[in-house]
């Protein structure tokens, strides 16, 4: 186990950002299909960010007031899914952060890092640049309410306890980043 520092940094371990792509992922051209060599090693699909944005834009117009609710829903559903595959590793925070954070990265969700008093769940907040969620420019609002699901979700089943995400910045809104806060659910 880690020792428990009251505050941590952490970002994917030195070096594995510099590998190909094909460490991380399996692609098959003889069935067309592409997996991930990480958790389950299930099939993945990729999605541009423009692709994104039109999902989200379209979500928006058709649920109104309750699309920001459908997306945060969407992201809590696809959360607990990669949940489920770390608890089969048992609970490390430290190495489960760092699966994540790798998962992330070349899943091209942009560059991750997470900072606060990691091993208690304590003031964390995890940064995105070039976040893909909204990284089109047009973006009018905040749209990482499905990241913001999945972050919530993975932290709860990490620390053992409810918690809040909010979005203190956002690249969509004119930031250079986007931010999310965890803090206790009472």
């Amino acid at each position: 186990m880690v020792s428990r520092s009251s505050s941590s940094r952490t970002s994917p371990e030195r070096g594995t950002r510099d590998g190909n792509i094909c460490e991380f992922y399996e692609i098959d051209g003889d069935q067309g299909s592409i997996s991930g060599k990480f958790g389950s090693n299930g099939r993945v699909f990729t999605l541009s960010a423009t692709g994104w944005s039109a999902v989200v834009e379209k979500i928006r117009v058709r649920f109104d007031s309750g699309a920001e609710t459908l997306l945060l829903e969407m992201g809590q559903y696809y959360g607990t899914s990669l949940a489920l595959e770390i608890m089969k590793y048992g609970i490390d925070y430290t190495k489960a952060i760092n699966d994540l954070l790798q998962t992330a990265f070349y899943s091209g969700w942009g560059k991750f890092s997470v900072k606060g008093d990691l091993p208690n769940g304590k003031d964390i907040s995890v940064i995105v640049s070039d976040c893909v969620f909204c990284h089109e420019p047009n973006m009018r609002k905040s749209s990482c309410n499905f990241l913001r699901g999945i972050i919530v979700v993975m932290a709860e089943t990490l620390y053992g306890q409810p918690l809040k995400v909010s979005e203190t910045r956002c690249i969509a809104s004119g930031n250079d980043c986007c931010e999310f806060l965890l803090e206790d659910d009472p």
